[in-house]
């Protein structure tokens, strides 16, 4: 599972170079171009939404402080805070999708994430490399968007991202620990 979350973490960074590939021609183009993003970011909500249903259904304060943490109610809250806002990004580009007269394509889709819960070190593991796909993702796909309204909304959902990577990133990959 790691192998292919990075592998598609370094996909992703190579879409920026796709943009010049071949210029778009038409309004029909584009629109069909900002519904494929619109789908595969809406996909990548979804499940990084559901990583963290599963996360917080299987790991507790208690579980934390047994990792090493001081304080376990801290990892505890910031999760549930990703988690609301992953859900915030999932209804905000479902109604996008919606709007574009297409079903959104992560509603129709099952995530288990068991091997990546087995413990608290591999679930944060795994968060960092989401978040960092979650920004690959919406950076690529950004030169790609002709919609501004589109742009706007994968602007802030990036920021957002972001410092959820910040969150899980390597200088604060097991935060503050005893």
């Amino acid at each position: 599972m790691k192998s292919s979350i990075v592998a598609s973490a370094l996909l992703l960074s190579a879409a920026p170079l796709l943009s010049f590939a071949s210029p778009l021609t038409s309004r029909a183009d584009s629109a069909a171009i900002d519904l494929t993003i619109t789908q595969f970011a809406g996909l990548l909500e979804h499940l990084e939404e559901e990583f963290y249903v599963q996360s917080l259904a299987k790991f507790h304060p208690d579980d934390f402080v047994e990792a090493g943490f001081i304080n376990g109610d801290l990892p505890d809250e910031q999760l549930d805070v990703i988690h609301d806002d992953e859900a915030t990004h999932v209804t905000t580009l479902d109604a996008v999708i919606k709007s574009m007269k297409a079903e959104p394509l992560g509603a129709q889709c099952h995530f288990n994430f068991d091997a990546a819960l087995v413990d608290v070190d591999t679930m944060i593991k795994t968060a960092r490399i989401l978040e960092l796909v979650g920004v690959g993702a919406y950076e690529g796909g950004a030169l790609l968007i002709t919609s501004k309204d589109i742009l706007t909304a994968a602007g802030t959902i990036l920021g957002i991202e972001a410092r959820f990577w910040a969150f899980f990133g390597p200088t604060h990959a097991h935060l503050p620990k005893t």
